[in-house]
């Protein structure tokens, strides 16, 4: 998989998006935790300004302005991309297009923040937003990567060979992981917790609950509500994130994923417990975000674009049925 990567620029492109999306995304959450927000009050210029910025919150803010630039570049690559080598890997063309179309919202977003002054619901729908790019970004990436994507076949090399005959087949073989209900709870609650957490900061309530995992006594009560839905998200999130590793696990069919998952989810929660501690200091709350994306990302890649419980083939390209419950081989 890796030696087809190095050489398809497809792979190549979109993979550099989904890296630049990340960066783009802890780098907003920069701005936003120090207030440099209306670092810049005009749109796309900052302050009528190209560069140089001789201010911290106008450099930071227009840095932003800049890393978005280049991921909107490779996002429309991708798009371009994919619809060349739609003949041949149409699986990548449909997220890849509607990762574009994610990218205009996400720019008349950031410019409907600047001119609403950093409004609280805008903020919030940009970052949203922004972690729906991400995941479209994803699933289109490692569609890309994936052997057989295109035409259901795996290519003549007896690596992959090797490879689909350890994979385990069990009677619905041919379902993908991304039917698991427990999937889509794990990937909804994730996106609900992220929802939840921009309303914290957005709501000025970052600073209101300093302790972990419950509020101390005496705290702003309606701070403390959003909070409190926050944590309880993030609670709801956590439990569907085991119970889905879990049953991967049960199903010997992605156990490195779910321990990927478990261990992301485990540093996830540190992250905020420190962050709240810390009264949501700059560098713990990028951390916070950082992790919650990684999190989100992976849940996405496994339950949608690239942990398909892939039916063994042979060499024709038609699925094998499976063993008989004696042992026997395949008919």
């Amino acid at each position: 998989m890796w030696r087809r990567f190095r050489r398809d620029s497809l792979a190549v492109v979109a993979f550099i998006a989904v890296a630049t999306t990340v960066a783009m995304i802890v780098l907003g959450s920069t701005v936003r935790v120090t207030n440099s927000g209306m670092g810049c009050r005009s749109w796309p210029l900052c302050n009528g300004q190209l560069g140089p910025i001789d201010h911290f919150h106008a450099l930071l803010e227009q840095s932003h302005r800049y890393l978005a630039t280049v991921v909107s570049v490779f996002v429309v690559l991708t798009g371009v991309l994919a619809w060349r080598d739609r003949a041949r890997r149409p699986g990548v063309l449909a997220p890849a297009l509607a990762a574009v179309g994610a990218l205009v919202v996400q720019v008349a977003l950031g410019a409907l923040t600047v001119l609403a002054h950093n409004a609280g619901w805008t903020v919030g729908l940009h970052l949203v937003c922004a972690e729906i790019l991400l995941a479209l970004l994803a699933v289109a990436a490692f569609r890309a990567v994936l052997p057989g994507e295109s035409t259901g076949r795996l290519p003549d090399r007896p690596a992959h060979r090797r490879l689909v005959d350890r994979q385990p087949y069990p009677g619905d073989g041919r379902r993908r992981s991304g039917g698991d209900p427990s999937a889509i709870a794990a990937v909804a609650l994730l996106l609900a917790t992220i929802v939840a957490g921009t309303l914290v900061v957005d709501g000025g309530a970052e600073e209101a609950c300093p302790a972990w995992p419950l509020c101390p006594a005496g705290s702003p009560g309606h701070l403390v509500a959003l909070q409190l839905v926050h944590r309880g998200f993030a609670a709801a999130a956590g439990i569907a994130v085991l119970v889905w590793s879990v049953r991967l696990w049960r199903r010997h069919q992605r156990r490195v994923a779910s321990a990927v998952l478990v261990a992301l989810l485990a540093l996830q929660g540190a992250a905020g417990g420190i962050t709240a501690v810390l009264e949501a200091r700059a560098g713990a709350a990028d951390l916070h975000l950082a992790l919650g994306t990684l999190l989100w990302l992976a849940a996405v890649v496994l339950a949608v674009g690239g942990s398909p419980a892939l039916p063994a083939l042979t060499d024709a390209g038609r699925p094998r049925e499976p063993l008989a419950a004696t042992g026997g081989a395949p008919r």
